[in-house]
């Protein structure tokens, strides 16, 4: 009877024959190395969030006693950097975004510098006016209706 494999050497082979599939163009290679870079890009968005918080002292005034007892961030960095972030500077922000840059190694991943690269106060998305959307509504249905009526024109 064959030994069992741990679930790290599945793991590990498994992610070795997708590296050497997306060499031949195989779709289920390409889906999961995508996944993969979603999960590296995620993951260190999380540990750039944590860092922003511990460098710009959020720790102090956090309600999470785990957070001051460790003098650095160790709840949920989202939600604390979200909350605080407009209290610190821009010329701040943009410091302590290129000490993190100039701290990166160059074999780091591409997930990595792109999550290292964004400011700290740009994780999440910028609300759109309800005006706005609606205007660019307007607009596309419009270059829609255009094109259509070129094409009819033409025939």
């Amino acid at each position: 009877m064959r030994p069992a494999k741990s679930a790290e050497k599945k793991y590990a082979e498994f992610f070795a024959r997708v590296k050497t599939g997306a060499r031949k163009k195989n779709k289920h290679a390409k889906t999961y190395k995508l996944i993969e870079y979603q999960e590296r890009l995620h993951n260190e968005k999380e540990r750039v969030q944590r860092h922003y918080c511990t460098r710009f002292g959020f720790w102090r005034f956090c309600r999470f006693k785990p957070c001051r007892r460790a003098r650095a961030c160790k709840g949920d960095q989202d939600a604390c950097l979200k909350r605080s972030v407009n209290r610190v500077p821009r010329r701040e922000q943009y410091q302590a975004r290129e000490e993190l840059l100039k701290a990166t190694p160059g074999h780091i991943g591409k997930a990595e510098i792109t999550a290292r690269s964004i400011m700290p106060n740009e994780f999440w998305p910028a609300p759109v006016a309800a005006k706005v959307a609606a205007a660019l509504v307007r607009q596309k249905t419009q270059r829609e209706f255009d094109a259509e009526m070129k094409r009819l024109n033409q025939v």
